[in-house]
């Protein structure tokens, strides 16, 4: 469970993680030497790591798309979408499904193909979901990369 001051400090570097120890303990009145050992707990604990998001539509990848996916062959699915290149998340999940998967094509083209690839795994039912807006994306704890647009 984490205290106040580190869900504060977690929420101050969600919103920006380049920002510096010295603006967090401004803005939230705590020391930065403390803002400091917070980060570096919070690290240490595998709560917080630090990596790139990107904008796939800046990249040239302008179809997004979420595949609910049941099938025959799980493992063979499985492979294929942990190898696939246009899968940006793959989870299992339970109930109708067994598979959730976000994916990113730079045409329906490739999405089309995309999809003839599963029908070799025994596909029993799929729901493709188009996204065409990103409303609210990373917004737990204070942090909302989609209203920086």
């Amino acid at each position: 469970m984490l205290n106040k001051n580190e869900i504060e400090v977690l929420s101050h570097l969600r919103q920006d993680s380049r920002q510096r120890f010295t603006s967090i303990a401004r803005k939230t009145g705590i020391h930065k030497l403390t803002v400091s050992n917070i980060e570096k707990r919070l690290r240490d604990r595998g709560i917080m790591k630090h990596t790139s998001l990107l904008d796939f539509r800046n990249m040239g990848y302008s179809i997004m798309t979420s595949f609910a996916l049941k099938c025959n062959d799980k493992q063979g699915m499985q492979d294929f979408l942990i190898s696939n290149q246009n899968i940006n998340s793959l989870l299992r999940t339970e109930g109708s499904y067994n598979f959730f998967a976000e994916t990113v094509f730079k045409n329906m083209k490739d999405m089309h193909d995309f999809i003839e690839e599963l029908e070799k795994f025994g596909i029993e039912d799929m729901q493709k979901i188009h996204i065409i807006e990103d409303i609210k994306r990373e917004g737990f704890l204070g942090c909302d990369i989609s209203a920086r647009r």
